[in-house]
């Protein structure tokens, strides 16, 4: 990598570079499409419960923080 490298191409690089250290350990004659299809969908599944794991402890803290009201608090409350 060079020095003149934005840092947006260098992590580019560094992605294609891991791409390829990736693709080098594989029997690429042996893999199926049945494999990268299984592993992608997996990866997705699980990248998509984190992101939704994360949202519900976001709104937890921003709720706990007074960051915005829920709809119970924004209710008048009876004396």
């Amino acid at each position: 990598m060079s020095d003149t490298n934005t840092p947006k191409q260098a992590g580019e690089e560094e992605i294609q570079q891991a791409i390829e250290t990736a693709i080098s350990g594989l029997d690429l004659d042996k893999i199926s499409m049945h494999q990268v299809y299984q592993d992608v969908m997996f990866t997705i599944q699980n990248t998509s419960f984190k992101l939704l794991l994360a949202n519900k402890l976001f709104e937890h803290i921003f709720v706990r923080d007074g960051v915005f009201q829920t709809k119970e608090q924004d209710e008048p409350r009876d004396a």
